[in-house]
This record gives C-alpha cells, sequence and structure tokens, in this order.
C-alpha cells in the first residue's frame, strides 16, 4: 500500500508540473481479489461462487449462507460439519488488505475510494477478473441502443436486410465491444446469444411459440450467428497482435505468465486458451497470422455463410 501511494503521489506531481489537474472524483483504487463473490444470479445464491445452491450444500455458521460443498472444500459427507461449518470468506483474518481499505489516503488532504469494478473507455474491468461483469455491461448497453433505435429496427415500411444492416451496425457493434480481449466461458457466450435472440425475434415479429428457427429468423435479416461475428473479432484482434514486433508492449502483455500457486479446482480460462479453440474451429495455426492473407481468408471463409465472404472478399 506505500508504494502504490507512493507512486500515486508522484504521479499527480508530475501531471500537475504539466498544467494537468487529476480529477480525484474519477480516480479510483482497485484491489485485486480473484475469490471475490460472483454476482447473484439466483434466489438462493451460494456464499462464495454466487451461483444457485442445491441439495448438496450446507450452511455457514456466521454468515448464514448456503454453500456447496465444491466451494466448501469439506471431505466426505457434509452432515458430520453441519451446525460448525465456517465458510472461507467469514475465516479471512480480519487484517485482510482486501476487506479492510476503503479508502487510500494519498497526503493533503485527498483521499481516493476503493472499488470493486470500474468502468474504463467503455470496458467494466473487475477486482475478480474474468469478463462476466464486462458481458453484463455490454448486454445492457446492447439493449439500450436497441431501444434508442427502435423506431428503425421496428418499422414495418424498412426492409428486412435494411434492418439486418443497422442491427449488426449499431446493436451488435455496441454489445461486442471490447469483445476481442474476453476470456469467455461457455455460460457467458449462452447469455449473448440469448439476448441477441431476443432482440431478432422482437425485430422480424415472431414469438417463441411460433416455433421458427434461429437460423430462418436471421436469414431473413441476413445475419450470421452472433457467437460467429464474436470469434472473427477475436481471431482479428490476434492475428494483429501476432504481426507485431516482439518488443510490442501489447504482444508481451498478450503472453504474459504470472508466477504464483494456482487455487484449487480448474484454472480460469485465459485469452490465449480462448484464441486456441478458436483456431481449431477454422483450421487455423498461430504461425498463420504472420500470412495477413491467408489468416483473413480463413477467419471469413470457416466463420460465416457465402453472402458474408462475398460481402467481405478480403
Amino acid at each position: 500500500m506505500d508504494e502504490l501511494i507512493s507512486k500515486i503521489q508522484r504521479w499527480k506531481e508530475v501531471l500537475e508540473r504539466k498544467g494537468m489537474k487529476v480529477n480525484v472524483a474519477k480516480t479510483k483504487v482497485m484491489i485485486s481479489d480473484t475469490m471475490k463473490v460472483e454476482e447473484e444470479r439466483s434466489k438462493c445464491p451460494c456464499g462464495v461462487c454466487g451461483k444457485g445452491v442445491g441439495d448438496n450444500s450446507l450452511t455457514c455458521t456466521k454468515c448464514k449462507k448456503w454453500v456447496h460443498k465444491r466451494c466448501s472444500g469439506v471431505k466426505g459427507s457434509l452432515v458430520k460439519v453441519s451446525g460448525t461449518f465456517v465458510c472461507w470468506k467469514c475465516n479471512e483474518p480480519a487484517g485482510n488488505l482486501k476487506a479492510a481499505v476503503e479508502k487510500v489516503d494519498i497526503g493533503n488532504g485527498v483521499t481516493l475510494e476503493t472499488v470493486k469494478q470500474f468502468c474504463y473507455l467503455g470496458d467494466t474491468i473487475d477486482a475478480a477478473g474474468g469478463s462476466d461483469q464486462a458481458i453484463t455491461a455490454r448486454i445492457r448497453s446492447g439493449w439500450y441502443k436497441f431501444r434508442c433505435m427502435a423506431c428503425v429496427l421496428l418499422a414495418k415500411d424498412i426492409s428486412m436486410a435494411l434492418r439486418g444492416k443497422v442491427y449488426g451496425a449499431c446493436v451488435r457493434s455496441c454489445m461486442l465491444y471490447g469483445g476481442e480481449t474476453w476470456p469467455i466461458k461457455k455460460e457467458d457466450e449462452l447469455r449473448i446469444e440469448r439476448n441477441d435472440r431476443k432482440m431478432i425475434r422482437w425485430m422480424v415479429g415472431v414469438k417463441l411459440s411460433d416455433r421458427i428457427s434461429s437460423e430462418e429468423r436471421r436469414r431473413k435479416l441476413n445475419l450470421e450467428e452472433i457467437g460467429v461475428v464474436l470469434r472473427r473479432r477475436r481471431l482479428r484482434w490476434f492475428g494483429h497482435v501476432e504481426r507485431k514486433d516482439e518488443n510490442d508492449w501489447i504482444k508481451m502483455c498478450s503472453h504474459l505468465e504470472v508466477d504464483g500457486k494456482r487455487p484449487k479446482g480448474r484454472p480460469r480460462k485465459t485469452w490465449l486458451e480462448t484464441i486456441q479453440s478458436d483456431m481449431r474451429v477454422v483450421g487455423l495455426k498461430a504461425q498463420d497470422a504472420l500470412d495477413r492473407v491467408k489468416w483473413r481468408a480463413g477467419i471469413w471463409r470457416r466463420g460465416g455463410g457465402a453472402h458474408q465472404v462475398a460481402a467481405n472478399p478480403g
């Protein structure tokens, strides 16, 4: 913490010498915490992971929250520890920096607020890492843009093809902003697809009970599946990064390896693992990115239909 305060003070002093002023109200401090509880998405959330609990769970005697067996760390039967179990969140030391710091005093009566997440250039950065909060924020932004343009997207006197172009350029691009860097999980990709399909049903004017396939609805609007669009955006960005100079800081960050001991369970999915999965789908390899023409032709040929390739010959 002392090192952080020293860096902030030096940064503030240098900016002021150059005639610039730091907006303290907009400056926040975020302390990375990979074990932060996720956003509660159910009526009975787990006290550790935030997901809905089932029968195989038990109650923490301190926080009175239900906890999955896989999150409790208990081996064997849960009945043996029932009534005495305390989750690891309640067992954290009282002096834990992540739990204790609410404001950071940098001197001269200036204090900075400590936050769990903040929005920077349209992307949401979360203390727990990952892309969950960023995807949630982009979905909300996509719905906001959809409602703003409802007069065009839902107009009956405008052709389906034109509405599809407007939707792809204005709504989808807003919803997928920053998606090139998401280490996306399958459940997050399904969240994006559900919201995209709901918007398309609204534009086409059908209901789920009409039993019209998603492919047919997208065909009317001349749209690709949003998962294909997101994959192509990731691969395009990966190609740009791979073609950069070896000393470029963006390329060095993309291959950064973090030292330290991994927690129990499966490691969190990384961005490079997502890219490797995408390359297997389209049949490309990392060295193919050095050939711009081959890389672009590969991601367009495998990623979309014939009408998309014709519209984007590169």
